[in-house]
């Protein structure tokens, strides 16, 4: 006997255990999902952070002053045209 047929005829006489196996594989598989764009923000945002926030780039090119008085007023320390 084949089987993929064999398989297909248990999967259909036990429709229901069938289908709450699946959706539990699938609630699983979103959650891990889910879970894993959480983790992958966390750590895009104290990425950011640490560059941008806390001016620690390879190369920070500013004005005078914004160690100092950047955190008050940062749209002061900005390069304009």
């Amino acid at each position: 006997m084949n089987y993929l047929a064999l398989g297909l005829r248990n999967v259909w006489r036990n429709w229901r255990r069938s289908m709450v196996t699946l959706l539990a594989v699938a609630f699983g598989f979103a959650s891990i999902a889910v879970f894993a764009g959480y983790v992958h923000n966390v750590f895009d945002g104290l990425q950011r952070q640490a560059i941008q926030g806390e001016l620690l780039g390879h190369l920070t090119i500013n004005k005078t002053g914004l160690e100092s008085n950047g955190r008050i007023k940062p749209e002061k320390y900005l390069f304009t045209k």
